[in-house]
């Protein structure tokens, strides 16, 4: 079964989260998924300086349409968030044919999967109230945004059921993630005064912080601040967010389900994921031990990365029990008994330490949470010697953990630093084309360690696509397969196999599912074309790095396609003038003969190939095919002058003709700088004895020559033996892409050292 997840971005925690629980779930039935990262229906792109191609992304949602997928889920909250009733309906009935399920948002035709908003903020907002707030402020989220609505809904009914004072200086609309710092600090500006200040999201409450400080206010202490999702941001931030709960995990779990019955022909139902209210130490007043024991215990999941979701590990299982032992009797513990509970903990990073499990551990949370324990136990020790030795048992327990962090900071580090250098090197390749072909899009997907990309299949349009903010984007019939890469190999697809119908670029011949079961879209776009798309497993951990990677690879293909067709006109226009000279010799010249060099020319070699095939006496004789390429004739134009070049070209054929001799065969000159030739030689020939000839005269010639310059050739041969049904075209083909390895592994400088 392929589940396709239509998402808008895939750099919040809360979509990779979304992500991780439907991934799971699939995983256990076999399903594979495609995430399909979007962005915003309904945006103005255009009017937008930091992203005006956004859009592009847009395109990618078409890609659900494809029959391909047996079910779509569809997380509606942030894809519609600022389209209109009209757009919103629009989106809605485009996916009406096809079993879906929309989340984070409410329709009574479809089955949905929505946050219970109400209930933690409701339980925040109750908590305030009880501990002696009385005027409150809440900046919310956009306008139309499913769960914005609701929380500020939320808000607006506790006001009126205490009938606390609500006026419209008490709202004030925001942005879930993009820059508002305007509306919160106008919010803060009009509520000085006010108890509590609510932000529709934890990001929110991070702005109401700034504004806090920017106003003299000290959340915590002169006010209390909530926010929504609890990110693990907010026990890194000082102090600590309270915030609304809900596992997004659980979200994506349900979603799956939902979706599986809903391809199965069930009827349609609307599943609510519930919300606690975390309180932490952004809340004033709070009653002794609440911020650790009401309802909310610590638990081993607590300090696991928050992008990561675990399941079905019985050593993490008895991490979590271990760690919730320890956190509940630490909650309360004083005197002797807090010393016991820090040898403890001791024990449990030895543990951890050799265990699989650290990596999935957030050292700062952990260190932060316990140091929290620990002063506040340590205010109950009145005995001036039991508080030196337990401060000494912290002291070690820090140590022993800044050694756990140091070494997987060294392990990291050596990552990062092999990360860089693959980042370095991708760039380069992306810049910087040896040859104006192809096989350059190999290249592209040599270095994406960077990325954390293992495997990836480059899929490009027929030909550049326009696409313009509010488009319904149509997936071409076919799209073309012209690299990929798979566990560190990159593949370049012949031409007659690159062909790929839209409906099979998940499943074929190529695409390897067997240690994948999730592929992610990127979109190869440069300004309003659309070239074709990226399937790659890209990996949470480098998300943050998608849009720049996308800009640099839309614009890499952009350029070698222009560079493709400007050598494809140049080399019609050299075809053109090179008749026109030919011409005025004779019209048999014209047909047969380059000018410049007396040599045949690419008709006059096809001509004679065939010849030589046909004489070919017996299998114990072949046709040695050879390809040869002048290197750096710019640089000796540019330097030197064309007349350089053109003697240059010249020596070349005379070199080249002086070796063909020996073997009863001719040269060619079949365009600009580029040779052919063609020999007879034994069957059992092995070519490179040939090529170390060619370099061999041509070395010698360089010693003797008094020009301040070297005159070489990069070949690439191919043998046809008798009988066999390769073509001319077919054997220069091949006997080209030998030359390109030889020309990228070439050493040396074309200009001599002359004192």
């Amino acid at each position: 079964m392929l589940i396709g997840i239509l998402i808008s971005g895939i750099t919040e925690e809360y979509t990779m989260n979304l992500c991780s629980g439907i991934e799971s779930m699939a995983a256990k039935d076999g399903a594979q998924c495609v995430v399909i990262p979007g962005k915003y229906v309904g945006f103005d792109y255009e009017s937008d300086v930091q992203d005006k191609n956004g859009h592009c992304y847009n395109s990618l949602f078409s890609y659900g349409f494809l029959s391909c997928f047996d079910g779509l889920i569809i997380e509606m909250a942030s894809v519609l968030m600022y389209a209109d009733a009209a757009k919103k309906a629009k989106f809605e009935n485009l996916f009406k044919d096809i079993p879906h399920v929309f989340v984070s948002y409410d329709h009574e035709d479809f089955s949905c999967v929505s946050i219970d908003n109400k209930a933690g903020l409701r339980e925040a907002l109750e908590y305030t109230l009880k501990n002696g707030a009385k005027t409150y402020a809440m900046i919310g989220g956009p306008e139309n945004n499913v769960d914005a609505i609701e929380r500020r809904a939320c808000f607006e009914e506790f006001m009126k059921a205490h009938n606390l004072p609500l006026e419209e200086k008490n709202y004030e609309h925001g942005s879930f993630w993009r820059d508002c710092t305007k509306n919160v600090e106008k919010l803060v500006s009009n509520n000085l005064e006010a108890d509590v200040y609510v932000g529709a999201n934890d990001i929110l409450a991070k702005r109401l912080y700034e504004s806090c400080e920017k106003f003299g206010r000290r959340p915590g202490k002169d006010v209390s601040v909530i926010g929504f999702d609890d990110s693990d941001f907010c026990i890194k931030t000082y102090p600590t967010i309270s915030s609304v709960k809900t596992d997004i995990v659980d979200m994506g779990k349900m979603s799956y389900e939902l979706l599986t019955e809903t391809i199965a022909g069930k009827p349609h139902r609307h599943a609510f994921v519930p919300s606690k209210f975390v309180l932490r130490d952004s809340i004033c007043h709070r009653n002794v031990g609440d911020a650790f024991s009401d309802g909310n215990p610590v638990r081993f999941k607590d300090v696991i990365k928050t992008n990561i979701h675990i399941e079905d590990h019985l050593e993490l299982l008895s991490f979590d029990e271990r760690f919730g032992t320890v956190f509940d009797l630490l909650e309360f513990a004083t005197g002797e008994g807090l010393l016991k509970l820090l040898d403890q903990l001791s024990n449990i990073i030895d543990d951890l330490f050799v265990s699989h499990c650290m990596k999935y551990l957030d050292w700062e949370i952990f260190a932060n949470m316990v140091g929290r324990y620990y002063k506040r136990s340590l205010h109950a020790v009145t005995d001036s010697s039991l508080r030196e030795q337990i401060h000494q048992r912290y002291v070690e327990y820090l140590e022993k953990l800044m050694k756990v962090t140091q070494t997987n900071d060294e392990s990291m580090g050596n990552i990062n630093t092999s990360a860089v250098y693959n980042m370095e090197a991708f760039f380069r390749e992306t810049v910087q084309f040896a040859r104006n072909t192809e096989l350059n899009y190999a290249r592209f997907l040599e270095y994406l360690d960077f990325m954390y990309i293992k495997r990836a299949y480059l899929y490009l349009y027929e030909k550049e696509i326009g696409y313009f903010q509010g488009e319904v984007f149509e997936v071409p019939k076919y799209l073309y397969l012209k690299a990929y890469l798979k566990d560190g190999e990159t593949v370049s697809v012949p031409k007659g196999k690159q062909k790929i119908k839209k409906n099979n670029i998940f499943h074929n011949d190529f695409v390897d599912w067997s240690q994948r079961k999730r592929y992610t879209l990127i979109p190869i776009n440069s300004d309003n074309f659309l070239y074709g798309i990226l399937v790659c497993d890209i990996q949470p951990k480098s998300f943050d790095l998608t849009n720049i990677f996308a800009c640099q690879l839309g614009a890499a293909v952009r350029m070698l396609q222009l560079r493709i067709e400007n050598n494809r006109i140049m080399n019609e226009y050299e075809e053109s003038v090179r008749k026109l000279r030919e011409y005025n010799i004779t019209l048999d010249n014209m047909s047969k003969t380059d000018a410049l060099t007396g040599l045949n020319n690419r008709r006059g070699f096809y001509v004679r190939t065939e010849k030589m095939m046909e004489l070919c006496p017996n299998e114990k004789v072949s046709l040695l095919v050879g390809y040869a390429d002048m290197n750096d004739l710019k640089i000796i134009n540019d330097r030197f002058g064309h007349d350089e070049g053109d003697y240059s070209l010249k020596t070349i054929a005379s070199m080249l003709t002086d070796f063909v001799t020996e073997y009863n065969g001719f040269a060619a000159r079949i365009g600009g700088d580029e040779f052919a030739f063609a020999i007879s030689v034994p069957a059992s020939s092995d070519p490179a004895i040939y090529a170390d000839e060619i370099h061999t005269m041509f070395a010698t010639f360089n010693e003797t020559s008094v020009k301040p310059y070297n005159v070489s050739v990069s070949v690439g041969f191919t043998m046809m033996h008798s009988g066999a049904v390769l073509t001319i075209d077919e054997a220069l083909n091949h006997a080209d892409e030998m030359l390109y390895e030889e020309k990228r592994l070439k050493k040396g400088n074309v200009i001599k050292n002359v004192k």
